[in-house]
């Protein structure tokens, strides 16, 4: 595979004329803080549960809204409840414009870039993209890749289960991901995609260089035109159950090439 850079396709005037939606509500203690962290202009409210009892997290994210100049409340019983957040927001929730996407080549094209590109081939469930970019985030230099049509996007519920990854890993939605794909070998990039059997096994990989992994939908795998695009079709060998969760693949996947390339 040649190195050379290769032409940008129109999907990148599409990537920034992504639909805009309203705001909405991410929480959990971990969450919030990535956001303020690394995309504090995306926030537009920040409320504290008034009855809940804080350790010291409380008085970070208050030093963080006082740094990026964003102000913050308290909600009593009844304003709280109107919310509707569940058990599991930790005290504190923030109202947030839309998520917003990068275009992948903004990310990899970058000299010396030795990400990881994590494309996903008809990943629908929220949970599961929410799982891959808290690995992600955990492992090292990532960017994930989504299918513009039938297939999950970063919604509340993604970044809540991100844990703050959702705000450190770029996300980029493609029109075509089999021609994706060719665009990343042009740039360099070794395709390897995810199967259930008859793959060779991760641990007998030889991953080197520039790595893309294809990640398929649960019970479904790859799709043809997806799996013919691959350079190499892994799988992880186990006793157990038939299958694994996806993002549990991702990890697998992520922490393998960690051990053999230390410095991602």
């Amino acid at each position: 595979m040649t190195a050379q850079q290769p032409q940008r396709s129109k999907s990148r005037a599409i990537q920034h004329a992504t639909k805009v939606t309203r705001p909405y509500l991410v929480f959990g203690y971990h969450a919030v803080l990535g956001i303020l962290h690394n995309q504090p202009d995306r926030i537009v409210n920040l409320w504290f549960d008034a009855n809940h009892r804080f350790g010291p997290e409380r008085d970070e994210i208050i030093e963080l809204c006082s740094k990026n100049n964003k102000s913050w409340g308290y909600l009593d019983t009844s304003g709280w409840r109107q919310l509707d957040v569940g058990a599991n927001a930790h005290g504190v929730v923030v109202e947030v414009f839309p998520f917003q996407y990068t275009h992948w080549g903004d990310v990899v094209g970058q000299p010396g870039s030795n990400r990881i590109v994590i494309a996903l081939d008809g990943v629908t469930d929220p949970q599961n993209l929410g799982g891959i970019l808290r690995c992600a985030a955990f492992f090292g230099p990532s960017v994930v890749l989504l299918p513009r049509d039938r297939s999950v996007h970063v919604t509340a519920t993604v970044e809540r289960i991100a844990a703050g990854g959702a705000s450190v890993v770029p996300v980029s939605l493609v029109t075509n991901l089999a021609r994706t794909l060719e665009e990343l070998k042009e740039y360099g990039y070794w395709v390897y995609g995810t199967s259930l059997a008859g793959g060779v096994r991760l641990q007998d990989a030889d991953i080197v260089g520039k790595v893309v992994v294809v990640l398929g939908a649960e019970g479904q795998g790859l799709r043809r035109l997806t799996a013919a695009k691959c350079d190499q079709l892994v799988t992880v060998s186990g006793v157990g159950v038939q299958s694994l969760n996806v993002a549990t693949f991702a990890g697998i996947f992520l922490y393998h090439v960690s051990k053999t390339r230390p410095n991602l």
